[in-house]
């Protein structure tokens, strides 16, 4: 019997290499563990349509594996493509984190099916985030007024230094309707009261009916400290920055060097793969 039922894995920075793939090893072990039963969930702050590659790539509707995407926004059973979880910005909340970005002098964006959305021009920032997804850009007039249709997240986005300031900013006036925190040094995300990514995989426990000592979560990045904080088990990554770190049970080799392979092979005591 295993000890830990369900595998939540952040991508960028932890089950991702630099060059944003699975290595064949990790690949070739969470097929494996999927096969005695344990369930995947991809947990990150990608919206569904750049988790889907991965999903798919680690067989997740094969296995009844979900994808936790924006950041616990959206939680979507990968083999039914049903979706068991979804919580939307208020329309006052966005329009509050445009103002927040626009007098700020920064960027902001949101995701909609397979396009990037922003009024702003198009930066390296933005190529990134299209590149990483798998997104195709789409400029607008006007941000508010283009997005009428429900959004789970909204991002803004700039140079680390001034973006950590008006994060502090925007904490120390408390707004009511939305929550931020960075998933990267230059990205705030914008979402909801109570959207993370330990309530979110909470969704995914109560889905399963399965506790949180049954859970085992991989991830580098701040947004990724209350699933880490949840699990049974948290492991930071060896290239997480030391808060993260200091949230985690364990800390494992770097995505470059397979850490996440090699906590599993460990914790469930793999020896062939």
């Amino acid at each position: 019997m295993l000890e830990y039922r369900i595998i939540a894995l952040d991508l960028d920075g932890t089950l991702l290499t630099s060059n944003r793939t699975i290595t064949p090893n990790s690949l070739q072990l969470l097929l494996a563990l999927q096969k005695q039963g344990c369930k995947v969930v991809i947990s990150t702050g990608r919206p569904v349509f750049g988790a889907s590659r991965i999903a798919d790539q680690l067989h997740l509707g094969d296995y009844g594996g979900y994808v936790m995407a924006y950041n616990g926004g959206v939680v979507m059973n990968w083999q039914t493509k049903e979706v068991v979880y979804a919580n939307y910005l208020e329309p006052e909340a966005i329009a509050t984190a445009y103002h927040y970005a626009t007098q700020a002098g920064f960027a902001i964006i949101c995701y909609h099916d397979q396009y990037l959305v922003s009024e702003s021009e198009l930066n390296p920032l933005m190529e990134q985030s299209l590149k990483r997804n798998g997104l195709t850009f789409r400029k607008v007039d006007s941000f508010l007024e283009e997005v009428t249709y429900p959004i789970s997240k909204c991002m803004i986005i700039g140079d680390p230094t001034p973006l950590a300031e008006l994060e502090r900013r925007i904490l120390a006036t408390h707004p009511a309707d939305f929550t931020v925190y960075r998933s990267e040094s230059f990205f705030l995300e914008v979402v909801s009261p109570g959207i993370n990514k330990g309530q979110g995989l909470s969704v995914v426990l109560d889905h399963l009916s399965l506790t949180p000592d049954q859970l085992i979560a991989f991830g580098d990045c701040y947004n990724d400290i209350p699933m880490l904080r949840l699990a049974g088990l948290g492991v930071a990554m060896g290239n997480a920055d030391q808060e993260v770190k200091d949230a985690a049970d364990l800390v494992a080799p770097t995505n470059d060097e397979e850490g996440v392979a090699k906590i599993l092979k460990m914790q469930f005591n793999v020896k062939n793969i």
